[in-house]
């Protein structure tokens, strides 16, 4: 198999190089389904809150990562 430069192998994923990327295992996504409605939006409010304090050209690549 040829090796591209722009890509790398993550677990049983390929994912680009470019901008950045995460893995959820299914029991990690399992376990927030399980939560209640309440803790989630709790959560979501409190991660929002944190982005709020981010520099603007912080927020601005992580908005532009978003579109893409």
């Amino acid at each position: 198999m040829k090796k591209n430069k722009n890509v790398l192998k993550n677990m049983n994923h390929t994912v680009p190089s470019k901008g950045f990327s995460y893995y959820v295992k299914d029991d990690q996504l399992q376990a927030y389904h399980e939560w209640p409605i309440e803790k989630r939006l709790e959560w979501l409010y409190a991660v929002n809150l944190l982005r709020k304090g981010l520099p603007s050209r912080v927020k601005n690549i992580q908005d532009k990562f978003r579109s893409e």
